[in-house]
């Protein structure tokens, strides 16, 4: 994707901006806080390829994690490594799941980065295949996201990233498609 960051933090832009991928890991810390039914903010690492650019909390009580996951609400804060400065915000309203047919109680999140709203996603309302859509703040399709599919786009392919029996075993990735894309 070749855009240009032109909004938020300058700390979100200095590691936005010709970034390709990035991707964000659980702690151990975390995760064992969360068996241990813990009252400590989920932790989270942020990375750009094998390099490590920010940390994440996600506020949110452990009754709601424990009983309500993964339909709790929450508020995480991406902050630069360093410098502690706020890369954004994702503020996640409670929901309920994923089920095989959704027509209503949809998924979404709005992100921000230093008090102005970047854009939001929302899911959207499907047979089979979760879909969702990645809005700007004005409200305008700007991707739309889903996993990969087969038989006609009827079902989700889980076979697509490798063999589901090997390493990765029934990870879906969900792919990310401009939103006037017709064939995804």
């Amino acid at each position: 994707m070749s855009e240009k960051m032109d909004r938020g933090t300058e700390a979100l832009k200095s590691h936005v901006n010709d970034c390709q991928m990035m991707q964000m890991r659980q702690t151990r810390l975390g995760c064992f806080q969360e068996l241990l039914g813990c009252e400590a903010r989920t932790e989270f690492k942020i990375f750009n390829g094998e390099t490590q650019v920010a940390t994440a909390l996600e506020d949110a009580t452990c009754c709601c994690r424990f009983f309500c996951s993964p339909n709790h609400p929450f508020t995480m804060e991406v902050k630069e490594l360093n410098t502690d400065a706020e890369m954004i915000t994702i503020d996640r309203p409670f929901r309920c799941n994923f089920s095989p047919c959704k027509c209503c109680c949809y998924q979404e999140a709005t992100v921000s980065s230093g008090g102005q709203e970047l854009g939001s996603m929302k899911e959207n309302c499907y047979f089979c295949v979760p879909m969702f859509t990645v809005k700007t703040a004005g409200g305008n399709a700007l991707y739309k996201i889903h996993p990969p599919t087969c038989c006609g786009g009827c079902c989700v392919n889980c076979c697509a990233e490798g063999n589901p029996c090997g390493k990765g075993c029934c990870k879906v990735g969900f792919h990310v498609f401009p939103a006037d894309q017709a064939k995804t």
